[in-house]
């Protein structure tokens, strides 16, 4: 009788530890909590979502699926930061070379505004005047 209920509970915990294991198939489902996790909202994350940002509780520390996602998240951002700063200091440094060629409102060129013909040139008025001639070169 004995050795039937020492079989019996061998099996039992045998059992057990199969579908513990996942060995034999319906084993456990994924852990569940009652604590809510707090992920950083889409778009660019501030401080304050940061600050709010909760992770479940898992065997040893948090989700890892979850403090991954936040990392990586995190990571694009300031990579984002880094290359807007980067590119906001390159803009107020300024070209080196020619600095007052890409300030200068109106090139030096003497030419006429875009869209507006030069007014003709009207002939001298000593033009067809004999010198000496009071009329002008009118007959």
């Amino acid at each position: 009788m004995t050795l039937v209920l020492l079989l019996l509970a061998l099996a039992v915990v045998a059992g057990v530890a199969a579908v513990a294991a996942g060995i034999v198939a319906g084993g456990l489902d994924d852990p569940t909590t009652t604590v809510p996790s707090r992920e950083l909202p889409p778009g660019r994350p501030r401080g304050a979502d940061v600050a709010a940002l909760r992770f479940v509780p898992a065997l040893r520390g948090y989700r890892m699926d979850q403090v991954d996602a936040a990392m990586d998240r995190l990571a694009e951002e300031i990579e984002r930061l880094r290359a807007e700063l980067d590119e906001r200091d390159r803009r107020l440094a300024g070209p080196t070379e020619h600095p007052a060629a890409e300030f200068d409102p109106a090139p030096a060129t003497g030419a006429e505004p875009a869209g507006t013909e030069p007014a003709p040139r009207s002939a001298p008025a000593s033009a067809g005047r004999e010198p000496g001639d009071p009329t002008g070169g009118a007959v």
